[in-house]
């Protein structure tokens, strides 16, 4: 696989309150024509990783789901195609990163200020690409019901829109300056 072959488009990392959360998850995002295996690939986060032991296949134009906990009372009822138990993602931000070989294929980062409890962390669709990717914009909440209807995101499913991004009032309701400020100048 070469760089940017496969994308991390969305991931789960406080699906609830406290540490050891084993509902967390991550989604890869395959925008090739042929179905790519990592067996043999590394997952990380920046202190610990996992190497997928067994096939994992994504297909072209599809996703594959790695979960944390195979227990479905754990992961929420999560349907998902792999399970690595080595890495807990932080609550605190960070980056995520796959690697084949010597090759990074895609890597992510994000920040305690993207968390929020049972809310997944989602990339645009209009993002999907190894370098928009990397833009913390192009990411938002997950909004999708999934699994016991206690948690939001899609994974496994094609990604919502984000949300436009608020305009600033402000900058609506008055440009620059006031039209009395002009009339006055």
């Amino acid at each position: 696989a070469n760089a940017g072959d496969l994308l991390i488009t969305e991931f789960m990392p406080k699906s609830v309150g406290g540490g050891g959360d084993l509902g967390e998850w991550i989604e890869l995002f395959n925008p090739g024509v042929a179905p790519l295996e990592i067996s043999g690939c590394t997952l990380a986060d920046s202190s610990t990783s996992h190497v997928i032991a067994s096939s994992a296949v994504v297909p072209a134009g599809g996703y594959l789901t790695l979960a944390r906990s195979a227990d479905d009372a754990e992961n929420h009822g999560l349907v998902f195609d792999y399970v690595y138990s080595t890495i807990t993602l932080s609550n605190s931000g960070e980056p995520i990163s796959l690697t084949c070989g010597e090759t990074l294929i895609d890597a992510v980062s994000y920040t305690s200020g993207q968390i929020r409890e049972g809310l997944s962390i989602q990339l645009d669709p209009a993002s999907f690409d190894a370098i928009a990717n990397d833009d913390t914009g192009a990411w938002c909440q997950g909004m999708a019901v999934y699994g016991f209807a206690t948690t939001l995101g899609s994974p496994g499913q094609p990604n919502t829109p984000c949300p436009a991004a608020p305009m600033a009032w402000a900058r609506l309701q008055w440009p620059l300056d006031p039209p009395d400020a002009q009339a006055t100048a």
